[in-house]
């Protein structure tokens, strides 16, 4: 599709705020059974840091082949928790004393338990 035919469809849904993303959903989903085709049975955990959309993010937690989200900061995963997902793994170590801090406190305050997992950074 053209982008002056992209640009008339959006103002005819009455989308006029940018950005705006447009997504070929059966695609997605396609892309989501190759996927897990190619895993074999092997839990998939999604990056969140390839796919910034929560409700995509949701979609494809739906399907069984997927479990977790590896995010990519720790208020990232905040976020996302605060949003109702969970089974998330921080990717990089932090030293955000804010995003420590609600870790620390904000799980407890919703009724949820946290499982921590700290370890060292390998030397090679």
């Amino acid at each position: 599709m053209r982008i002056v035919e992209s640009e008339g469809a959006l103002a005819r849904a009455g989308l006029s705020a940018r950005p705006v993303a447009v997504l070929d959903l059966d695609a997605f989903d396609a892309n989501l059974e190759d996927l897990a085709r190619r895993a074999a049975g092997t839990p998939i955990r999604v990056a969140s840091k390839s796919l910034r959309v929560r409700s995509l993010l949701e979609r494809a937690l739906s399907h069984p082949a997927f479990s977790g989200i590896l995010a990519y900061t720790l208020p990232e995963a905040l976020w996302l928790v605060g949003h109702g997902l969970g089974d998330i793994v921080v990717a990089y170590p932090t030293v955000d004393r804010g995003a420590l801090r609600q870790l620390v406190t904000a799980p407890k305050a919703a009724g949820r338990s946290p499982s921590w997992s700290m370890r060292r950074p390998s030397s090679t």
